[in-house]
């Protein structure tokens, strides 16, 4: 099997080498199929013969025959053979005695039994072996067969086994042959219908299902189906069975469907294997055919596809699209091109360009087709023609596979139009930065970059130049854009309308912020500056211009000389409500009123005379309404110069006829506006009285009213009357406030919150409450709510208008009276601004502290005086007027030394308060102690807040020298209370100095001087005289009188020495003394004659408070440890009665005290010690009995403190 699978490979691959693609992408050798014809005719025809059905089933019934018969054939000669070559072996073996030499014989018909039947041969093999054994066993009982015989009995069988073997091999390759055959036959059929030009993909697999089943062993039984993407193909007798081959069709590796062949009944195969398999390589060269051709035909449709594409979208394109080589000869043009010069395509193909469109013998001077051809790149320019036309030409480079130019294409756009565009666009451009420079109000443009596009002059002159700066650099003076710039609702598409105070030009701007679109799409920002007056004026205008050119409308009419009208337009029509199909055929006079006809025909007369008319000519809708129009006639001529008709056109001047009534009125409105913002100084009922006699005349009314509303709307005041109201009101007693809840018709502005419109005030309404008698009469009534932040304040109101009121009186009363309202509020707050102004006043020149006004010079570096109080001349002993406009650093040389000038320029950057601490302050002029408060102003000045400490500091170190004497009497005190411990402490070396000295004398007396025990006696009498210096000293140092002085000390040495005063005491009072002192005890920084008082005066009281408690329980323990990192800690506890409960909290008051002789400062003058040394000083009971108090010190305490 594997030598056939081998050889029908190399068939397959040495077809496919034939077949292999061309560079084309086609198969050269499937133009010429396989020579499959010379090599295998009979199958070759065989296969070209069986086209049909019946064909197929009549070949295989006639083959099943033929072999029917030749099997039968077989066996009769095979019988023959056989028994013949018994027949020869019986008479030879037996008859003759010849043994089994002829046995040779029996391999004539063992092999064409193994030749005809295969391996069923060796039957007839082992037949013959069994009857020669049975020969020797049953004809020749006394001859004992000879091993020769065996020998060949074997033979038989292996010549029987190799030559079915070899029979089958060649069976096989037969069978192979005509399979690969079969193969070659139906993939040359399938090759030529694909080498088919205009033969569709779905044609081809149909007929490739239609080829398989011819080429199939038995076609009647066998069905074939394609499946190729969504599409299905298979033959007319098609039904899945169990029997089928399967195999994928793949196009580059990736199934593109699937080929399927079904046997609708079984069928015995002979020799070939499974079922279906000698067909298995078929079916598999077809379906690898297949893929091969759905892959090509593919490729093809798409190629074809983007050609039809190309060719498409290149002819569907405006420009003219011309392909040309190195010689300006036309390669390819798109339709546009030829359709330009009235020719097909195929007749520009290889014609000079220039010969073409410009009709010339040489290329065009200047050509950018050329010149890109030259240059090798992108050239462009616009040429005009003698009609006018102007075009685009670009000429771009086309290179070929080694980069050099082979030719040009040209692309040509008619921008004519586009050019006319421009122009016009230009020149609108122009006409509107003339406009804008022309215009009173300022001006200017912004990008979204904040970058300034335009500014006009108006602003230049207030501003300065412009260029290269941003709209904050210039306008504002700052470096990032504004918190309160309006351009994020300006470019989200919306108008913002604000005012602005600008400190630059000092001056008040009211502000349009727009969004403006260029030409380009994108959107910068249009503001426009100016006053409250001339902005409503400029703006009311372009309202009114921008409503009277969007409601114009033109229609277009054709009529005849008769007047009878041959065509309109939509305009025309809707203009007199008709439909075209009306109006055709009609008689002009249809819509025109007899008064107008007179008009009419004059108009025609004049057409006929002149040719054209131009005028205006009222028109009459289908209603019956008449509207005036603006007409523009010219007269229609035909070839010969006759007239034939008129052609109409018409534009309704209704709205532009309302419009200038409108302009009237608001220009009327604008110069009230412009009178009433030059009241500022006039009193609000004149500014209230004008305006109202403003809204009557703008209204056409004849009376007017306005009524203020309290601050709750739930009552209205009126407060002004037009002249004609009080001329024709005959009330006596006017009521002057009116509660809402009680008012008729006219409150109803109030409580619906919006304009109220009455055209009919005499018709029953249940509003309505009545009028009073002598009340005016009313015929028509118009009034509106007046707003401020959302609160009603106002209601204003006209009447008696000889026409209907409508929404345009209702703008013209609400603008006129918002603007009243806002010139009423500016000028209640400037009163109260003014107020505001007076009570600062007040309140800073008699403020009790000095207060000085600085505005900061040179980026902060120095402050000028701006405003002195007072207190402060009084303070600082100047004058006012000689220090406004001045350097503090001039005045006030000495502020820098003490650091006040840096205070000043911290607030100004920060914006935070600042506490400059008491200082001395000493120049030529003045001296004193000064504390400040700095702040800083909204408007960026700073302030300062001063006093005069100077008495206070003079009390202050009065109390501070008399606390240092205090401190000293006490230790003076507390000295001569330890009187008698010290005359003990002086004794004792005074003693010793009276001995050693009286043993001297007795040795020198005597004479036994010994030089060794006189020195020691010296030696000894120093060191007592040294001892007793030491404690006087001590004493002295105690109650001396000096100032107080920072040191390094050992707490502990302190506690020491101070033991060793106080132990005489502490004797005399049966009281032990207990030292509990902490070692590596870290030094503190204090002064050492202050800190023994505390610890002194804290001994001293806790040996008194043991006075009433029993001998064996008086102890005084001293401590020191450390308290947390940075200080130590002394506690000095007693085993007394504890402190008293109700004087627990006053025991450090000064001259509080609980012994009856004590003055009550000792624990003051220890508790301001410690204090100044930055510790705490406390007491807290035992739990058994006594006193501990406790003070701590800082391991970095205060210098001189």
């Amino acid at each position: 099997m594997h030598g056939q699978f081998g050889l029908v490979e190399k068939k397959r691959a040495a077809f496919a080498d034939k077949h292999e693609p061309d560079a084309h992408g086609g198969h050269s050798n499937l133009r010429t199929p396989v020579d499959a014809t010379v090599k295998l005719p009979q199958e070759r025809k065989q296969v070209e013969g069986t086209t049909g059905k019946q064909r197929q089933i009549k070949n295989e019934k006639m083959g099943e025959k033929f072999e029917r018969r030749r099997e039968k054939y077989k066996i009769a000669t095979m019988a023959v053979l056989l028994a013949g070559a018994c027949l020869l072996t019986y008479y030879f073996h037996v008859v003759l005695d010849r043994g089994t030499l002829l046995t040779h014989l029996f391999y004539i018909p063992i092999g064409l039994a193994a030749f005809w039947w295969k391996r069923k041969g060796i039957f007839v093999a082992l037949f013959l072996a069994t009857m020669l054994l049975l020969s020797h066993k049953f004809l020749r009982v006394d001859v004992v067969a000879p091993f020769h015989d065996y020998f060949r009995i074997v033979m038989l069988l292996i010549t029987s086994f190799v030559i079915a073997m070899l029979s089958e091999k060649l069976s096989k390759t037969k069978a192979l042959n005509k399979r690969v055959v079969k193969e070659l036959s139906c993939l040359c059929d399938l090759s030529r219908l694909a080498e088919q030009r205009d033969i569709a993909l779905d044609v081809i697999l149909q007929e490739v299902i239609g080829m398989m089943q011819n080429s199939w062993r038995y076609p009647d039984i066998t069905c074939v189906r394609a499946i190729v993407g969504d599409k299905e193909f298979k033959t007319e007798n098609f039904k899945e069975t169990r029997w089928k081959q399967s195999v994928d069709i793949k196009t580059n590796g990736r199934k593109a469907g699937t080929l399927e062949v079904y046997y609708l009944e079984q069928r015995r195969q002979v020799y070939e294997g499974p079922f279906l398999k000698e067909e298995r390589d078929l079916i598999e060269a077809v379906a690898e055919h297949l893929g091969m051709i759905i892959h090509r035909k593919q490729a093809e449709e798409a190629l074809q596809k983007s050609e039809s594409d190309k060719e498409l979208i290149l002819s569907s394109i405006s420009e003219l699209m011309v392909y040309q080589d190195k010689d300006f000869r036309v390669v390819w043009a798109n339709k546009v091109a030829a359709d330009s010069v009235g020719q097909a395509v195929n007749e520009l193909t290889g014609r000079y360009c220039y010969e073409v469109w410009c009709q010339r013998n040489e290329p065009c001077p200047d050509c950018p087709v050329q010149k890109s051809i030259e240059t090798g790149r992108l050239q462009e320019k616009d040429v005009s023609t003698p009609d006018g036309r102007i075009w685009h030409i670009r000429g771009y480079p086309v290179r070929d596979q080694s980069g050099n130019v082979a030719g040009a294409v040209e692309v040509t756009l008619d921008i004519t139009e586009r050019k006319r565009a421009e122009e016009k666009l230009r020149f609108e451009r122009d006409k509107l930065i003339t406009i804008l420079d022309s215009m009173a109000d300022g001006v200017y443009i912004v990008n979204q970059q904040n970058d300034i596009e335009y500014v006009n002059p108006v602003l230049v002159k207030d501003f300065g130049t412009y260029e290269g700066r941003k709209c904050y650099e210039y306008f504002h003076d700052r470096t990032e854009v504004c918190p309160w710039c309006k351009r994020p609702d300006v470019f989200a598409g919306k108008t913002v309308q604000w005012e602005w105070y600008s400190a630059k030009s000092q001056k008040t701007y009211d502000i349009i912020d727009t969004p403006l679109r260029n030409a380009d799409g994108s959107i910068s920002k249009l503001k426009i500056l100016r006053d409250i007056t001339e902005r409503k004026q400029t703006t009311e205008k372009l309202k009114l211009l921008s409503s009277a050119v969007e409601q114009a409308g033109e229609g277009i009419a054709v009529i005849d000389m008769q007047g009878n009208i041959l065509s309109a337009n939509d305009a025309f029509s809707a203009m007199h409500d008709y439909t075209k199909e009306e109006l055709i055929g009609k008689h002009c006079s249809i819509l025109h009123t007899a008064e107008q006809m007179p008009s009419v025909e004059a108009a025609n007369r004049e057409i006929k005379e002149k040719g054209w008319f131009s005028g205006e000519i009222g028109h009459v809708h289908r209603n019956g309404r008449v509207f005036p129009t603006w007409v523009q006639n010219s007269l229609l001529r035909d070839e010969a110069g006759n007239p034939v008709g008129i052609i109409c056109t018409l534009r309704d001047i209704t709205q532009l006829k309302l419009a200038e009534r409108k302009v009237r009125l608001d220009e009327s409105r604008l110069q009230s506006l412009l009178t009433l913002s030059q009241m500022t100084e006039a009193p609000v009922q004149e500014i209230t009285d004008f305006a109202l006699e403003s809204a009557v005349e703008l209204t056409s009314s004849q009376l007017g009213y306005i009524a203020f509303m309290n601050e709750d709307e739930t009552s209205l005041t009126m407060h002004s009357w037009s002249k004609e109201a009080v001329a024709q009101c005959r009330i006596a007693d006017k009521p002057m406030v009116h509660p809402v809840g009680t008012t008729g018709l006219w409150g109803e502005a109030v409580r619906q919150r919006k304009p109220v419109i009455t055209n009919n005030y005499a018709a029953d309404n249940p509003l309505k409450k009545g009028c009073p008698e002598g009340h005016v009469d009313i015929i028509r009534h118009m009034n509106i709510p007046v707003f401020d932040n959302g609160r009603i304040v106002a209601v204003a109101g006209v009447g008696n208008k000889y026409e209907e009121y409508d929404e345009s009186d209702v703008r013209q009363l609400t603008l006129l009276m918002q603007d009243m309202w806002k010139l009423i509020q500016r000028k209640r707050v400037e009163k109260k601004l003014q107020d505001s102004e007076s009570r600062f006043r007040e309140l800073f020149e008699n403020m009790s502290s000095g207060v000085a006004i600085y505005e900061a010079e040179n980026e902060g570096r120095d402050f000028i005086f701006k405003d002195f109080n007072r207190r402060g001349q009084e303070i600082d002993r100047i004058d006012k007027k000689d220090l406004i406009g001045r350097r503090v650093t001039e005045v006030f040389p000495g502020v820098e030394e003490i650091g006040l000038l840096d205070v000043f320029r911290k607030v100004w950057k920060t914006g935070q308060p600042e506490h400059h601490p008491v200082s001395q302050y000493k120049d030529s002029r003045v001296a004193g102690w000064r504390e400040n408060f700095v702040y800083k102003l909204p408007s960026g000045e700073i302030v300062a807040i001063y006093d005069d400490v100077t008495e206070s500091k003079q009390a202050e170190e009065q109390v501070r020298q008399s606390r240092r004497e205090l401190e000293r009497i006490s230790r003076i005190i507390t000295v001569g209370e330890l009187a008698s411990g010290l005359t003990h402490e002086l004794n004792q070396p005074l003693c010793a100095i009276a001995n050693y000295a009286d043993g001297c004398l007795r040795m020198i007396r005597t004479g036994t001087v010994s030089p060794g025990k006189l020195l020691a006696a010296i030696e000894q009498i120093a060191t007592q005289a040294d001892r007793g210096g030491k404690i006087t000293q001590h004493v002295r140092s105690l109650v001396g009188r000096g100032e107080p002085h920072l040191s390094t000390v050992d707490i502990n040495k302190i506690i020491r020495d101070v033991v060793s005063l106080e132990v005489a005491q502490a004797t005399q009072a049966g009281v032990a003394v207990r030292l509990e002192l902490a070692e590596d005890i870290p030094l503190i920084l204090a002064d050492r004659i202050e800190i023994e008082q505390v610890v002194l005066n804290l001994a001293k009281n806790g040996i008194e408070a043991m006075s009433d408690t029993a001998i064996d329980r008086r102890q005084l323990t001293i401590q020191t440890s450390t308290a947390g990192s940075d200080a130590v800690q002394v506690a000095v506890c007693d085993t007394g009665k504890g402190l008293p409960p109700e004087g627990a909290d006053k025991i450090f008051d000064s001259f509080f005290t609980t012994k009856p002789d004590g003055l009550g400062m000792g624990l003051s003058i220890s508790h301001s010690i410690i204090e100044a040394h930055g510790g705490n000083l406390w007491a807290e009971p035992n739990p058994d009995a006594g006193t501990t108090f406790r003070f701590t010190l800082p391991l970095k305490g205060k210098e001189n403190g």
